[in-house]
């Protein structure tokens, strides 16, 4: 626990837990490598716009759990569990360690582009950009007849998934252009008719009023004790048998740290050090348990 990535999200007695996460998260994304890649060429480097190696450090970590729980019906025996924050980020980088380890070649920013074929990536028409899929040979004959590129399909420079990968930039260069004067929807809704994959860039105000979404009753809302009523994000498990079940809004920071410490300490017969509980919304941790 000495390299300082991990280090940054040990909550030791009395750290503010904001600004342990803040300090993890770019710490992780800089070191793990990727930052390197994230981005536009000849740009400065960039970060993930969500905390990803924070979210697969917690995925790993319930992982890990579960394959502990299931360990001990063979064994007996519990374990403890290391999962790193930065281990886990490199272990996102499957197509690097793969050029790397493969072949010595080290990836650099793409944009949206895909690493190793074309065209996959944004593509800006006329009110915007959508993300397109034709990097199949069945996908790139579909995507030309489907928008009158017959001369692209068989061009000497793209005929081939390599030729199009290699002279990418040139591509989606005369792409854009012969699709300057057609609409997002258009685009789209005509991708999807032949079967080659598509799909606008959505800001988070569609995302979060996505109709899909709401069918699938993906966002539920609860009470909270202080901000009324609050909508949240489900779960993306989908189980056959099991229901999945909406608890409460979440908790003030410390709201419930007596009743666990107390649930703690009645299964294990140890005794709780330090003052009576912090009030709710408290920015600290200030208690501990002992044997």
């Amino acid at each position: 626990m000495d390299d300082p990535i991990d280090r940054a999200v040990v909550l030791r007695q009395g750290e503010q837990i904001r600004d342990a996460d803040k300090l993890g998260m770019i710490l992780a994304q800089a070191r793990s490598g990727l930052m390197s890649i994230t981005g536009f060429p000849d740009h400065p480097p960039a970060k993930v716009g969500v905390p990803i190696s924070d979210l697969s450090t917690a995925l790993y970590v319930a992982l890990g759990i579960v394959s502990a729980l299931y360990e001990r019906r063979e064994s007996g025996q519990g374990q403890y569990l290391d999962v790193s924050l930065f281990e886990s980020a490199v272990s996102l980088a499957v197509w690097e360690a793969g050029g790397y380890f493969g072949a010595g070649t080290v990836s650099r920013p793409n944009g949206s582009a895909h690493q190793a074929q074309a065209p996959y990536q944004a593509i800006e028409v006329g009110d915007g950009f959508v993300t397109i899929g034709a990097n199949t040979p069945a996908t790139w004959t579909r995507f030309c007849s489907a928008f009158d590129l017959a001369d692209l399909e068989h061009h000497p420079k793209y005929a081939e998934p390599a030729m199009r990968f290699a002279n990418r930039e040139a591509l989606i260069a005369v792409i854009e252009d012969r699709l300057r004067n057609r609409s997002i929807a258009e685009v789209v809704e005509e991708m999807n008719r032949v079967g080659v994959p598509a799909a606008p860039i959505n800001d988070y105000e569609q995302v979060f009023t996505d109709d899909h979404l709401r069918q699938r009753n993906f966002f539920w809302s609860s009470q909270h004790p202080r901000l009324g009523e609050v909508t949240q994000l489900g779960n993306p498990m989908r189980f056959s048998r099991s229901q999945l079940i909406h608890g409460r809004a979440g908790p003030s920071l410390g709201a419930d740290t007596d009743r666990v410490l107390a649930e703690f300490a009645s299964s294990t017969g140890t005794a709780r050090s330090g003052s009576d509980s912090a009030p709710a919304g408290t920015d600290t941790i200030t208690e501990e348990v002992r044997s």
